[in-house]
């Protein structure tokens, strides 16, 4: 099975064909707009915690290295779950804490801080929560997305509690940050809903080696990292040109 991280977990319930040994080459390419708003806005909310004030300095460095429409975004963004954390940050919660799971005994370790996500080499699964509480089992998760996040993130985010935590993990907590305001969205964990995602993430893996390609929406909107290489996926892709073709023809 090829590499996977958390963050490409929530594929796993559409596709798992991109996994494997013998499936296509992956390309991945430059993060794009959204990724760059939520990486950005991410980055500001774990400075606020570690060093206050240092995300402002960071922000305006950011922002000139940004497009105008990232900055603008991203300015929103901050300004909202800014004033959020001004109300619900605590000291005993972390930033930027990863884990490690092996896909084997499906058995979770804590790594750390990990500077821009250089995980160790090896066959683990890896991840970073954006703000872990250990002392309460607790993890949470900021989203930018316009869409609604929650299932999307459920597969990354239950694998994340698992590493963490294990069957004693007892809740996700998932923040969605707009331009509008921030929700919140908390998940109480039990020992029984750990183990049906234990359960879940061994049948995916499992599945890996005789997976087929599913090719849909997923492929994009999930950025699958074999979407420009499965044959599955540009065969539709091509389809679909043709299909536009014949219902726009060229004017002459």
């Amino acid at each position: 099975m090829k590499k996977l991280t958390m963050s490409k977990a929530t594929l796993l319930p559409h596709c798992r064909y991109w996994l494997r040994d013998d499936g296509p080459e992956w390309q991945v390419d430059e993060p794009g707009y959204p990724a760059l708003v939520g990486t950005t806005v991410g980055k500001m909310a774990e400075l606020y915690a570690t060093f206050p004030g240092a995300e402002d300095i960071e922000l305006e460095t950011d922002r000139m290295a940004s497009p105008p429409y990232i900055q603008r975004r991203t300015l929103k963004l901050w300004a909202q779950l800014r004033r959020w954390l001004d109300k619900n940050h605590t000291p005993n919660w972390e930033p930027e804490i990863a884990y490690s799971l092996d896909p084997v005994t499906l058995q979770g370790s804590r790594l750390g801080f990990v500077g821009d996500r250089k995980y160790p080499n090896t066959n683990n699964i890896n991840g970073t929560v954006d703000v872990v509480n250990e002392a309460i089992g607790s993890i949470r998760d900021y989203k930018c997305t316009h869409q609604a996040p929650w299932p999307r993130y459920w597969p990354q985010l239950g694998m994340l509690a698992l590493a963490a935590f294990g069957d004693e993990a007892k809740a996700i907590e998932l923040v969605h940050v707009t331009e509008l305001g921030v929700n919140s969205m908390v998940m109480p964990l039990t020992p029984a809903k750990m183990q049906s995602v234990r359960k879940r993430v061994r049948a995916h893996l499992d599945g890996v080696p005789d997976s087929e390609a599913m090719p849909g929406e997923h492929c994009a909107k999930l950025y699958c990292p074999a979407r420009f290489t499965c044959p599955q996926s540009t065969a539709k892709k091509t389809e679909r040109e043709k299909q536009n073709e014949t219902r726009s023809p060229a004017v002459q």
